[in-house]
């Protein structure tokens, strides 16, 4: 019989060999009647797997091939079981040392908790920039306690301005060697460009108490302050025989609550500094401002948070928390997920009945969570022993709280009698910072009146119908708020009033010294157009007016205009009907103070042919500067010609714009031709220059050269021509003037391009804006663009193909005129870009290259790469993107 040696352990034995089809193997059984629990071998460290079937299976009895001449290691556990041992100690050791590590943080915490009752922290400078440090015990002196949290380098000023110390001799000798080695961490943190001010515009922190912090002179004044508290600390050193240079020890305990002792004033709700105690994960106690308090939670944290919100009956929007008719129970609640962490841009209560210190806790908790930016209170009710407490008092606390809050807007939303339209309400009202926004309405019909706005910048009050209300006091309202309240906008909407409130009104507009804005959208007859009109031009502080439901008829249209040439204190006008708009911004013009004149940015848009007219006498009564046209479907060729013609006699006319839905031509006027009627107009216009020295003629006409908002260009004409007048020029010179805008006509859709060219003679296509569409043309605009002698600056919006655009730029290659080209929303390809920058490369009188809100179908950082290289080969060309 054959035998096997195997070892376990120390102990060799001799285990028989069973002989199967000439293999010898050892089988475990054999094994186990000498070591009992074996379930591994080894041979020379080499693991001796079992002996398998053909299909991977484990053959029974378990049995390895046996190897006579060597000894074979037996071992009870497998690789597996060992790693598992390994991971299950190395679990426990790790658990107990998390056990042990908790157990430490509760234990620091119990004893931090009693030995920090508030910041440790702190700074005391003084409050004179200059003084002699001999004389240190008359001088005031302001305690600054420090965020302290976790990452040393973001410690800062607490955002408050300090507080004043009442004993400075006892506090120097008290806490005199703390206060040097606070000093001595900050001149090395000034050292190093890392001086512990906050950055206060980041931290939107909505905190009261730190107008200091925010001066310049305190940030440039920090270190001198710090060098004189140096010097103060040497000085009180041998005046009281002290040693501020004695080991630091940690202030804290009782020594730390006795800094109370010393500071003139505290804070409400106990918090010093506007700091509050956090403890970490360790057990350690900081007090941190609320930035750092509120830091990063996690995303689960605040995703249960809001669903705890919502089960309190809360609904979410976007960012914005709306609650309505919550019981007391769970507002309470909702105060203390705030508290937690629960945190919105916008808070909205709506239909709410609360307690005095319910409603003053929820406005302290909100005060204190800086990522809340407004707070919008509708129908509010605040209870004190269960009376409603008036409104007036309500408003003093919100206005306390938002001017607690740096950045925090209150909206306050609620109803009165018209009868409560009074002195007491108003009063209250004229003492709120300008966060505080107002929206009031009457309680019999809140929709017959709104007040809206903030003391600071003014009101808006918007009128409407008076049917549903009392005469008397809606009369005695509106009375009560233009005498008690700035009102910077009056709103007519919609109203429908009895002619004793017109005249009412009218009487208040005129005499207001604060009304800048006006809109009228109500119905009125062509009498009470009139005497509006004549109204609002005794108004000397209207700068703004909007007339909706304008009149069709063009005589009252004159009468609008008329107005607005006498009224020279507007900046904006619109006129707007059912069928035309019309947008008018002015321009104030003065020479040495001696007169003035209006001309105007105008923007007509119309469908009407009718219409026209009314556009006509606009430009014959207000002077222009740029006109705007939108004349969609006008195809009346007379009307049309008409408007052309007198477009073409307007002599402060520099700029014309004319939209369609496929394009925009900008004409700009070359050079200022005059008749004799237009330069009648021209005197008309402006008759303290007419009989002024020629000197003063030419520095006006330098100041409208200077309108044009373009350099003139010399208008080169043989002296046969520059002596005709504009109506008799020759055949010739028109189609030579009209060769010149003539490519780009078959694009644009607008009905008075055609007179454009044809009669306005000294007007120049300049700049012309492309839709692209499927009826444009790409071919027709590529032979434009060759041909093109005037156009500066070429815009393309929409999409192009990539075969479309290298015609295009093709056609870009031989134009030597056009220097700014602007692409918007258009797909450009990286062939097509770098065609472009080649192209730039040729074209050297191309300066300006804009290209926005356009994709790429290639890697963005390889677009990005050719703007680059484009911008450093080619120094001529600037790149907008």
């Amino acid at each position: 019989m054959t035998f096997q040696k195997c070892r376990y352990e120390d102990t060799i034995v001799d285990i028989p060999v069973r002989c199967i089809n000439k293999n010898r193997y050892l089988f475990l059984q054999d094994v186990h009647d000498h070591f009992v629990g074996i379930r591994r071998f080894t041979l020379k460290d080499e693991s001796i797997p079992f002996v398998k079937n053909n299909d991977h299976s484990v053959i029974y009895p378990q049995r390895i091939l046996a190897s006579i001449h060597d000894v074979i290691d037996c071992y009870t556990s497998t690789p597996a079981d060992e790693a598992t041992l390994s991971n299950t100690l190395n679990m426990i050791l790790k658990n107990t040392e998390i056990f042990n590590t908790k157990i430490d943080a509760i234990q620091r915490q119990i004893f931090e908790q009693a030995e920090y009752p508030i910041p440790h922290l702190f700074i005391v400078l003084p409050e004179e920039t200059s003084f002699n440090p001999s004389t240190w015990f008359y001088h005031t002196y302001r305690l600054h306690f420090l965020c302290d949290c976790e990452n040393e380098n973001e410690r800062h000023f607490a955002l408050h301005d300090g507080y004043k110390i009442s004993k400075p001799h006892e506090f120097f000798r008290k806490y005199g060697p703390y206060l040097r080695h606070i000093l001595t961490v900050i001149k090395g943190m000034a050292c190093v460009g890392s001086i512990v001010l906050p950055q206060l515009s980041s931290i939107h922190m909505g905190l009261s108490n730190f107008t200091a912090l925010q001066k310049k002179e305190f940030c440039n004044s920090i270190i001198d302050k710090a060098e004189r508290a140096g010097e103060i600390l040497t000085k009180v050193e041998e005046c009281l025989n002290i040693s501020t240079e004695a080991t630091i020890q940690e202030v804290d305990g009782a020594t730390l609550r006795q800094i109370r002792r010393y500071l003139e004033k505290v804070d409400n709700h106990d918090t010093l500094g506007n700091l509050h105690r956090s403890m970490t994960s360790d057990g350690r106690v900081r007090w941190v401002c609320v930035k750092h308090r509120n830091g990063p939670c996690s995303n689960a944290n605040i995703q249960q948070l809001r669903k705890d919100f919502q089960q309190l009956g809360g609904k979410i929007k976007d960012d914005v928390a709306l609650v309505k008719k919550l019981h007391k129970d769970k507002f309470e609640k909702f105060i203390k997920l705030l508290d937690q962490g629960l945190t919105f841009s916008t808070i909205r209560l709506e239909n709410l009945r609360l307690k005095k210190d319910l409603f003053s806790e929820f406005l302290h908790v909100v005060s204190m969570k800086n990522k809340i930016d407004k707070l919008e209170l509708e129908n509010i009710f605040v209870t004190n022993y269960g009376r409603d407490i008036p409104k007036r008092d309500i408003i003093s606390q919100l206005n306390n709280t938002v001017k607690s809050v740096g950045n925090l807007i209150i909206e306050y939303t609620f109803t009165k009698p018209l009868e409560k339209f009074q002195s007491k309400l108003f009063n209250a009202i004229k003492e709120t910072h300008s966060r505080l926004i107002f929206k009031i309405r009457p309680a019999e019909v809140t929709s017959s009146l709104e007040l809206t706005g903030t003391n600071e910048v003014g009101f808006t009050l918007s009128i409407k119908s008076d049917d549903e209300t009392d005469s008397v006091k809606y009369s005695s309202a509106i009375n009560n708020i233009f005498e008690e309240l700035k009102i910077s906008t009056l709103h007519l909407n919609n109203a429908v009033f009895s002619e004793s409130h017109w005249n009412t009104i009218r009487k208040l507009v005129v005499g207001s010294q604060n009304l800048e804005e006006m809109i009228m959208n109500c119905p009125s007859t062509l009498n009470e157009t009139q005497e509006w009109l004549f109204s609002l031009c005794k108004n000397e502080s209207l700068k703004v007016l909007h007339i909706m439901n304008g009149p069709k008829q063009a005589n009252v249209c004159v009468e609008i205009f008329q107005m607005l040439k006498e009224k020279n204190t507007l900046e904006k006008f619109s006129l707007t009907s059912s069928t035309y708009r019309l947008q008018l911004d002015f321009i104030s013009a003065s020479l040495q103070n001696r007169y003035s004149t209006l001309t105007g940015i105008a923007k007509w848009c119309t469908s009407n042919n009718s219409d026209v007219l009314i556009i006509q006498k606009f430009l014959q009564i207000i002077p222009v500067h740029h006109l705007s046209l939108d004349l969609t479907n006008i195809n009346c060729e007379t009307s049309l010609t008409q408007l052309a013609e007198t477009i073409n006699q307007l002599p402060l006319l520099k700029i014309l714009e004319l939209q369609s839905k496929t394009s925009c031509a900008v004409f700009h006027r070359e050079k200022r031709i005059f008749n004799r009627e237009s330069s009648v107009r021209e005197s008309e216009l402006l008759p303290c220059v007419q009989c002024r020295k020629p000197s003063l003629r030419k520095k006006f006409k330098k100041y409208l050269s200077f309108l044009s908002c373009i350099s003139p260009k010399y208008y080169h004409s043989s002296q046969k021509e520059s002596s005709n007048p504009p109506s008799q020029i020759s055949s010739e010179r028109e189609d030579r003037r009209a060769m010149s805008v003539e490519p780009y006509s078959h694009v644009s859709s607008n009905p008075l391009y055609k007179q454009i060219q044809e009669i306005a003679f000294n007007f120049t296509l300049k700049q012309f804006q492309i839709t692209i569409s499927p009826d444009v043309n790409i071919s027709h605009i590529a032979s434009s663009i060759q041909s093109n002698s005037t156009v500066t600056h070429l815009r393309f919006v929409g999409q192009i193909e990539e075969t479309d655009m290298t015609t295009l730029i093709k056609a870009f290659r031989k134009n030597t005129i056009i220097s700014h080209l602007s692409l918007k929303e258009i797909e450009i390809s990286l062939l097509n870009l770098r065609q472009i920058f080649d192209m730039s490369y040729d074209n050297r009188k191309l300066r300006v290259l804009e290209i926005h809100h356009c994709t790429s179908d290639s890697n963005r950082n390889l677009f990005q790469q050719e703007i680059k290289q484009s911008l450093s080969e080619n120094r001529t060309l600037e790149i907008f993107v």
